[in-house]
């Protein structure tokens, strides 16, 4: 299958491709087409065609698909409108748990159409932000529905530590999406504890760009944490990753 997210709009060809897929309503329910959510229901308007195309992060769903079964327990966290939470509440089945986190209204509704779609009774999902402890955050929009971020200002949300979370009776994960818009050290610092008392299986997006009221991390801040409590991180795909290298991984994963 044709890959169209790989090709840019801007071309003829590119045009030519998507020109059927405006004629579809933004609010259909559509089967997705391939990858490990093939035949799950999807809501077209939850974001751009890729999704429900199959195409959208393809080589990190078979990854993410290869590190669950059944029985565990998955957090997602910057859950968005729900591609990986369905992915997982699938591959860990019923008694497995997945738990979401997402504090934009718009990709919350979004979010629990796609799970209710799919009949998943498996899936917990939590309006806020994880951060380094329980309490309430700001969180500033962003210019598209996956651009959002903690901040100074916004919108008041619910904070969550996992340390807590946990301590108070949640399941502890098994293995944690983390795709939080510059906040992952934060979202780290507040599991330290579940993390070094469990071998936690852990996909990092460490995007450290510039976000108003967010402490700018490194990088490398982020494998030094990791490395503190007992973590070694690499490529996605299982990769070393020279020290020099660090600033140009976008992906990681952890584990001990």
């Amino acid at each position: 299958m044709i890959n169209i997210s790989k090709i840019s709009g801007e071309t003829f060809l590119g045009k030519l491709l998507r020109l059927p897929l405006g004629c579809i309503p933004k609010n259909a329910v559509m089967r997705i087409l391939q990858g490990p959510n093939k035949g799950l229901k999807w809501i077209k308007g939850s974001g751009n065609n890729s999704y429900w195309l199959g195409a959208y992060e393809i080589e990190k769903q078979q990854i993410m698909k290869g590190a669950l079964r059944e029985g565990m327990v998955f957090y997602d966290i910057g859950a968005h409108v729900g591609f990986f939470t369905i992915l997982a509440a699938r591959q860990v089945g019923r008694k497995g748990l997945v738990v979401a986190f997402e504090p934009f209204e718009k990709n919350l509704h979004c979010l629990e159409k796609n799970v209710a779609l799919n009949g998943f009774q498996n899936v917990i999902i939590k309006k806020g932000v994880v951060t380094e402890k329980i309490g309430h955050s700001y969180f500033q929009k962003g210019e598209s529905s996956a651009g959002g971020h903690i901040s100074d200002k916004g919108e008041m949300v619910p904070a969550y530590s996992i340390d807590e979370l946990v301590a108070k009776g949640l399941q502890r994960p098994d293995v944690v999406k983390i795709d939080v818009q510059g906040a992952a050290l934060l979202a780290l610092r507040g599991m330290a504890k579940t993390l070094k008392n469990n071998n936690v299986k852990i996909f990092i997006a460490i995007d450290n760009g510039p976000r108003q009221g967010i402490p700018r991390f490194s990088k490398k801040d982020i494998h030094d944490f990791l490395k503190s409590i007992g973590y070694s991180a690499v490529g996605m795909r299982g990769e070393k990753i020279p020290g020099g290298c660090l600033e140009e991984a976008n992906e990681i994963f952890a584990c001990k």
